[in-house]
């Protein structure tokens, strides 16, 4: 334990000696792109009925349709949303860490910190565009700011979706170009939906990309609408079509809370196999325990432990609760200080419950899925303020 705390208090040291206040300069350069993301932010709520979306509410599966019904985004930015960000954006103070220098990390900040502070690196301050842009000062605010709301970190890949009527209606297999005509059954579009929720990235990408200037600023005005404060969205960003609701009966729909519920239930009949493979490995264990050599013996405590590290992770969501009850004596399959005797069933013992591991492993991986799809069930049916984001 003391080894512990020293090695914590270390870790601070070393924490508190690159991290530092900014200096008058960096401050004010700070100040200014948490004031321009504010306007940013302000300016959308301003064009909300241009800019700003709906929750999705249907899926189109199949029928005929045309491109320019769709719009890409990146996404799915509310009036809701966008207020809570201003509200956050309002607390935030910021540190710089010059550990960042060396990563290609920009900003970062701890999503529970109740002083809201956003830890910039050295090259924020120079590199990057004071104005709205791909990897601007503003936008890198917002990404920050999304932490704060609930929003991760699940990809820093571009990754876009396909919607309709303001957002309301998702076009199923995310691409204008596919054969409608062709049912999706399997297409993971909630995928792509839980990313427009919750990826602060797709959220950066949505005011940097999709909503923002397509030309330049010259002589007091955005070219390509004629916006004349700096810090501003662009009207012009979003197709009139977008607010076109020509829904067509040929169109083949399914409710989009009813579709990812039937999906979340899939895994119900695998999840029930969990106790039974589980026994299974542990069967395996013993057998194993009790026929291998004693040299042999870490090979069997580090498929133990892994099993143990499986099934006590986080990312089981509660599966601990219900595997270490006492139908299920985990820690019976870790004891040391067995006698063991030698057998040529040993590698297929512990063949077998590896085998089996994987197994296990697939469905959790499942679950994982599953679970990303009931939280999104109870954003969009949930209210307001239950929002993640």
């Amino acid at each position: 334990m003391f080894n512990k705390d020293k090695e914590r208090c270390v870790l601070m040291k070393q924490f508190l000696m690159e991290t530092e206040e900014l200096s008058t300069e960096e401050a004010k350069i700070a100040e200014e792109a948490k004031w321009g993301a504010q306007e940013i932010l302000q300016d959308a709520l301003k064009k909300k009925d241009k800019v700003l979306m709906k929750i999705p509410e249907k899926v189109i599966l199949k029928g005929e349709e045309t491109k320019q019904f769709w719009m890409e985004r990146h996404a799915v930015m509310t009036e809701d949303k966008v207020q809570k960000l201003i509200a956050e954006l309002k607390k935030v103070t910021f540190k710089k860490d010059n550990s960042l220098a060396k990563t290609d990390t920009i900003a970062y900040v701890y999503p529970h910190d109740e002083t809201k502070t956003i830890y910039l690196s050295p090259w924020f301050f120079c590199f990057f565009p004071k104005y709205l842009g791909r990897n601007s000062q503003p936008g890198i605010l917002i990404h920050e700011v999304s932490h704060f709301l609930g929003a991760d970190d699940l990809t820093y890949e571009e990754s876009t979706f396909f919607v309709g009527c303001k957002g309301s209606m998702v076009k199923g297999n995310l691409s204008p170009a596919h054969n409608s005509t062709i049912p999706l059954l399997k297409e993971d579009y909630w995928d792509a939906l839980k990313k427009a929720f919750w990826n602060a990235k797709n959220i950066q990408h949505e005011f940097e990309l999709t909503i923002n200037h397509s030309k330049e600023y010259m002589n007091g005005k955005y070219l390509c609408c004629g916006e004349t404060k700096r810090y501003s969205v662009c009207e012009s960003s979003v197709p009139d079509h977008f607010h076109t609701c020509n829904f067509q009966k040929t169109w083949e729909t399914v409710t989009l809370i009813e579709e990812l519920r039937q999906r979340s239930e899939s895994i119900e009949h695998k999840w029930k196999e969990c106790p039974k493979i589980l026994i299974e490995i542990i069967e395996s264990l013993n057998k194993a325990e009790a026929a291998s050599k004693v040299s042999e013996w870490s090979s069997v405590g580090a498929i133990a432990s892994s099993l143990v590290g499986l099934i006590l992770a986080p990312a089981t969501c509660g599966l601990s609760t219900m595997l270490t009850t006492a139908a299920f004596p985990v820690a019976s399959i870790v004891a040391s200080g067995v006698v063991i005797s030698s057998t040529s069933d040993y590698k297929t013992f512990i063949a077998r419950a590896d085998i089996k591991m994987k197994e296990l492993k697939a469905i959790l991986h499942k679950y994982k899925h599953s679970s990303d799809i009931l939280k999104l069930i109870k954003f969009l049916s949930g209210p307001a303020d239950t929002n993640p984001i």
